[in-house]
């Protein structure tokens, strides 16, 4: 069994990332075009990384003192324009 206290330290750090990078971004915004842009299936990733993946879409530097977004179009938002 997975340890539980994983759980907080993830919820911490992702929320972070959320409010430093895209505060204006709604949860279900930021979940669909991190996941849109992912090579893997989230469902199969661990929690360290799939952090790496918010970090890659949301290009989080781990030297860096502030959070730095990338803003291209992805997920749902992408693929209407598209059509």
């Amino acid at each position: 069994m997975r340890d539980p206290k994983r759980i907080p330290k993830f919820l911490n750090k992702l929320g972070k990332y959320w409010q430093e990078s895209c505060p204006d971004w709604r949860f279900g915004q930021l979940i669909i075009n991190v996941f849109d842009g992912m090579d893997v299936d989230p469902w199969l990733l661990e929690e360290g990384p799939m952090l790496k993946e918010f970090e890659n879409y949301l290009n989080i530097e781990k030297d860096a003192h502030k959070l730095r977004p990338k803003r291209k179009r992805r997920g749902l938002n992408a693929r209407k324009k598209q059509e």
